[in-house]
């Protein structure tokens, strides 16, 4: 349906429900990376922030889904955003990565430039 109304009424792929969310976001959701790929070779923002100030590679990262996060660092997303884990405490997404067990995930963000040297508000790694 999205591929239609792009191609045929020239829809925006960067036009946001009422949570601030995207077509992108939901393709992550669906673990869609054929939808991910096509929504961002149409122009959506890859760091675009949502609400809850949530980017999407927080997101695919959130749901664990490797194919999702390789291919938003491949497409210019900022492996050096702050996020907030499940405690409220400032973490960046390479730390994150690490503490739910993804390694898949840390060595791309580690690929794409992610800083190892952040420290949080506390002044913790």
């Amino acid at each position: 349906l999205m591929k239609f109304l792009v191609e045929e009424y020239n829809a925006k792929v960067d036009n946001y429900d009422q949570n601030n969310d995207s077509p992108l976001i939901f393709a992550i959701l669906e673990n869609d990376s054929e939808m991910i790929q096509y929504l961002i070779d149409h122009g959506a923002d890859v760091n675009h922030i949502d609400e809850e100030k949530q980017t999407p590679l927080e997101i695919a990262i959130r749901w664990g889904s490797v194919p999702s996060v390789k291919i938003l660092l491949e497409n210019g997303a900022d492996a050096n955003i702050v996020m907030l884990d499940y405690n409220g405490k400032d973490i960046s997404l390479l730390s994150y990565a690490l503490q739910v067990h993804e390694p898949e995930i840390a060595n791309y963000l580690i690929k794409y430039g992610a800083d190892w040297n952040y420290k949080n508000s506390k002044n913790e790694t």
